[in-house]
């Protein structure tokens, strides 16, 4: 669930980046990339500095004070930044409690963070593990003290992740880990996001495809449209139309109340706050989606964000 400064294929997904032109609020620096994770939101600023908003229950909103990173990107329940040099910074706490997925159970979860010592071109961070593109274009995860290549040795030009992990190869050519997303054969696209249990794609015409679960309508039908980036978030999608309006489809509560998985109190949520009602007359220049909300730059450089606020997540500094 990420959106970035363009191109829109140059960062990591997952999570969602977004590049802003104005500051907004706090420190007089501009931020220049937002990412947007499950219920917090990062911005890293031009003088390579972070803020974190939202929720801060599992210690995502501790950016490191002293640090500086050119990118940024935000998981679930952590977020970390890329180094000039390539080295990876993430904060979060390392272990999780066994609550934070249902069922689980041991007391704690051991969170992956990426090592050290790797220089990485994207990065992905999630419950139990880590993807990184190393400089080599070479795709590797970490779990535990395990490391693995889920998609072999094809060279990757970015890594997207929402319930499951998908790669964008240099070719243009994507793959997702999960069956259930396999990707439509003969499909070439310049960028590609994972939400929750579905993806998109940006071909370079400017077409999207959607493709995956569709039960809150994240999948089909794709508005009408030529887009410069898209969004994928925990169930629903976004485009960003060349004209600079946004099109948002999905998080369906009437068909997700089919779905005996998903929690009443999330439901209303969604219903209260859609993250799919993009403000009537905006226009934008990127946009980035969350597990339940969404955000966008208008062309002034401020922020607008839509969706769920319960934790702040929607609420940026100086907005």
């Amino acid at each position: 669930m990420r959106l970035l400064r363009f191109p829109f294929i140059a960062l990591p997904v997952g999570i969602l980046l977004i590049a802003l032109s104005t500051a907004c609020g706090g420190s007089t620096m501009p931020f220049v990339e937002v990412a947007a994770g499950g219920v917090h939101t990062c911005g890293l600023r031009s003088d390579g500095s972070v803020d974190c908003w939202g929720s801060n229950e599992f210690g995502q909103l501790k950016a490191p004070k002293d640090e500086r990173f050119s990118t940024i990107i935000a998981g679930s329940v952590h977020a970390c930044g890329l180094r000039e040099d390539g080295s990876a910074s993430c904060w979060g706490d390392k272990e999780l409690p066994g609550a934070a997925i249902p069922g689980w159970p041991t007391a704690t979860i051991p969170v992956a963070f990426p090592p050290e010592d790797e220089r990485l071109t994207g990065l992905r961070i999630e419950f139990l593990r880590s993807c990184g593109i190393r400089t080599d274009g070479s795709l590797v995860c970490w779990n535990g003290e395990s490391t693995s290549q889920p998609f072999g040795a094809d060279s990757f030009s970015a890594i997207t992740s929402g319930t499951a992990l998908c790669g964008l190869r240099t070719d243009g050519g994507a793959v997702c880990s999960a069956y259930s997303l396999k990707v439509p054969v003969g499909e070439v696209f310049i960028a590609i996001e994972s939400g929750s249990g579905h993806a998109c794609g940006l071909r370079s015409d400017g077409s999207a495809l959607c493709w995956g679960h569709n039960n809150a309508g994240a999948v089909s039908p794709v508005p009408e449209g030529l887009f410069s980036a898209i969004a994928a978030g925990g169930h629903h999608s976004c485009g960003l139309r060349v004209d600079g309006t946004v099109a948002c489809w999905g998080a369906d509560v009437e068909l997700l109340e089919q779905s005996t998985a998903i929690r009443a109190s999330r439901l209303d949520r969604m219903r209260d706050n859609p993250p799919t009602a993009a403000p009537e007359g905006e226009r934008f220049t990127a946009i980035a989606a969350g597990a339940l909300h969404t955000c966008g730059i208008r062309l002034d450089g401020g922020i607008s964000c839509w969706g769920d606020d319960e934790d702040g997540q929607a609420s940026p500094p100086g907005n």
